[in-house]
């Protein structure tokens, strides 16, 4: 099994000639791997898809346990302040439980 399967992440800067070797950097840590989220093994084989609201996801497959057969998982891409991908924010930590619940009173002159 793939227990320690990891998505990573290659880089070329724009305008580079995509198909020399030298032009693309990889990362030295993986950005989703079976440490990022309890429960998870084997994460990977990931593509980005956009929804209609220009928000960013990260779909993949991983497994529920070392043994169990993969399954499809699918996480919202948050950016950090360099712009590169974050892709282990679970669910709880995404959006931070005093900011889940948002009122607003409106006051029309």
């Amino acid at each position: 099994m793939y227990a320690a399967y990891v998505v990573g992440l290659l880089q070329i800067e724009k305008g580079k000639n995509p198909l020399e070797r030298e032009n693309w950097k990889k990362t030295g840590y993986p950005l989703l791997s079976s440490r990022s989220i309890e429960g998870e093994f084997g994460t990977g084989h990931n593509a980005y898809v956009i929804d209609e609201d220009g928000v960013v996801w990260n779909t993949y497959h991983a497994r529920p346990g070392t043994q169990a057969p993969r399954s499809s998982g699918i996480r919202r891409v948050h950016f950090d302040v360099d712009g590169e991908p974050v892709l282990d924010l679970t669910e709880e930590n995404d959006v931070l439980k005093e900011f889940r619940k948002v009122e607003i009173e409106v006051e029309i002159q």
